[in-house]
């Protein structure tokens, strides 16, 4: 009997560990994914010795073998992006498991920690109260929600091949610019909407997850299809870059922080302080970080009663970690605390967050969204 049960709960922190790995928080997170699967794989005994920076980098992410540790930090920083997660998600979507994971600070190794029994549910508290009051406009049900994405203009040659113009999505625009830049052979490309990018779908993923989880309902809808006239009555959140979409370029107009081509702009900035806030890379060992930035807009929508959040950015990454921090209850608790302090206070209707998304490596991934400041 004893022997059924260890292979129940191994069964058990199996199953815990594959919902973690498909949830918003490591979906799209690939080498993260692999070192915590690492790690699971090699869990053992509390007394046993946990695996190595070196190991997790040549065997869970495939770095050369002449990988080291006191050049290449990518280790360090990843360990430090998965235990934000996985708080993230014992706060959020698995506040109900049966086990927690962890890693301790200081080690690589997993730890497994029993929160409760296997018939206990845990009641219903706090867990989600900041979320629910930022978002407290979109889920009330008077209004439709409606979360607008940006489809990107592409040319497609005959051979197949696409093309584009990062700074222009208007067609006129860019066949201007198509005809300039490229050679004759394909000057005869034909443009095609086949793409949105990557960080924008997660973005997407964890906006529309996060209203499932708050019990409200959101219509996704592509922005170059639709007019203002279907969506006048309705609240919205538009995830987009001001070159790329209408809706961003007109409802940030006015505003104090604006979203232009290359950076955001900081239009109240005095002498001294940043006007501009733009993308950075540089090295940090072996590998390339990237530092970008994102707005996010609060304000009344064009109809009485309505509600419009604007997700504006330069980088697909940063559209994604700003969607992820506005849909963590410790940060937007936290963020409350600046625009609203005390649980009883109103909501600004109208405010600007600025937010510093931190990426790494190659793939660009995520590992930290960090406030800057705000306007109301």
């Amino acid at each position: 009997m004893p022997v059924l049960e260890d292979f129940d709960i191994e069964r058990q922190k199996l199953s815990l560990l594959n919902r973690i790995l498909v949830s918003p928080q490591f979906l799209q997170a690939v080498s993260l994914q692999r070192i915590l699967r690492f790690l699971f794989e090699h869990a053992g005994q509390e007394d046993a010795p946990s695996v190595t920076e070196y190991e997790i980098a040549v065997v869970a992410i495939n770095r050369p073998p002449l990988f080291d540790p006191k050049v290449d930090s990518i280790v360090r920083v990843s360990i430090a992006s998965i235990r934000q997660r996985l708080q993230a998600y014992f706060e959020n979507e698995g506040r109900n498991e049966r086990w927690s994971l962890e890693i301790p600070k200081g080690e690589y190794r997993l730890r497994f920690i029993e929160t409760r029994g296997s018939d206990q549910i845990s009641e219903p508290g706090a867990e989600g109260a900041a979320l629910r009051r930022f978002w407290a406009p979109y889920l009330t049900n008077s209004r439709a929600n409606v979360l607008l994405f940006t489809e990107l203009l592409c040319f497609r040659d005959s051979e197949g091949n696409f093309f584009r113009n990062l700074h222009t999505n208007d067609l006129a625009e860019a066949k201007g610019e198509m005809g300039r830049r490229l050679p004759e052979s394909l000057k005869g490309a034909v443009p095609t909407y086949h793409f949105v990018s990557g960080g924008e779908v997660q973005a997407l993923v964890w906006l529309t997850q996060g209203f499932h989880d708050m019990q409200a309902s959101v219509q996704v809808k592509n922005s170059r299809l639709t007019s203002w006239a279907d969506i006048q009555n309705s609240n919205l959140v538009v995830v987009g870059c001001s070159r790329a979409n209408s809706f961003v370029r007109n409802l940030q107009s006015g505003e104090k922080l604006l979203v232009r081509d290359h950076y955001i702009e900081d239009c109240e900035a005095t002498d001294g302080a940043a006007s501009r806030y733009e993308c950075s890379r540089f090295l940090c060992g072996s590998f390339e970080r990237v530092s970008d930035y994102a707005l996010v807009t609060r304000r009344p929508g064009p109809a009485d009663g309505t509600c419009v959040t604007l997700i504006g950015a330069n980088h697909g990454r940063a559209f994604q970690g700003a969607a992820q921090f506005l849909l963590r209850d410790d940060n937007v608790r936290e963020l409350l605390e600046t625009l609203a302090p005390g649980t009883e206070s109103p909501v600004p209707e109208h405010f600007q967050v600025l937010l510093r998304v931190e990426m790494v490596d190659f793939n660009e991934e995520v590992v930290d969204v960090q406030y800057v400041t705000h306007k109301v």
